[in-house]
C-alpha cells in the first residue's frame, strides 16, 4: 500500500497515507484489538511523545516528508510535531465505534482526512 502512496504526486501523498493508515487501523483485526485494550492505546500515545528509536524515527521522517509539499514553510520541528499528532489521530480511530454513530468507514475517512490535510495547509498561511 505504501508503494502506491509513494507513486503519487508529492502533494497527494499525505492524504493517501492517512487514508491507508486509518483504513488499516480500523480493519486489521489484531491491530484494532490491541489498540482497544485498556492501557495499550495510552502506551502508544505516550511513546509517540518520547524520543523515537531508529525504526520509528524513519516513520516520522517519512510522514514529515509527506507534510513538506503541503506546507513547505513549516520548520522541521513543527512538521515533526504535526507528524506525531497525525500518528496519534490515526491510531486513535481504532477506538471509534462506527455503528454507534451510524457511520461507515469510508464516511469517517472522507470526513477526517480532508480536515487534517486542510489544517496543515492552513498552518502554512499563519
Amino acid at each position: 500500500a505504501l508503494q502506491v502512496v509513494f507513486s503519487l504526486p508529492p502533494e497527494q501523498q499525505l492524504e493517501a497515507y492517512l487514508r491507508c493508515t486509518i483504513r488499516f487501523v480500523m480493519t486489521a483485526p489484531l491491530s484494532r484489538a490491541l489498540l482497544r485494550r485498556e492501557g495499550d492505546m495510552e502506551a502508544v500515545l505516550r511513546d509517540l511523545l518520547k524520543e523515537q528509536p531508529d525504526g520509528q524515527a524513519k516513520s516520522i521522517a517519512t510522514v514529515s516528508a509527506f507534510i513538506a509539499p503541503l506546507a513547505p514553510g513549516l520548520s522541521e520541528a513543527r512538521r515533526e510535531t504535526l507528524t506525531r499528532v497525525l500518528q496519534a489521530v490515526s491510531l486513535s480511530t481504532g477506538h471509534i465505534d462506527l455503528d454507534l454513530f451510524s457511520l461507515s468507514l469510508d464516511d469517517l475517512i472522507d470526513s477526517l482526512v480532508p480536515i487534517l490535510t486542510r489544517g496543515i495547509i492552513a498552518l502554512e498561511a499563519e
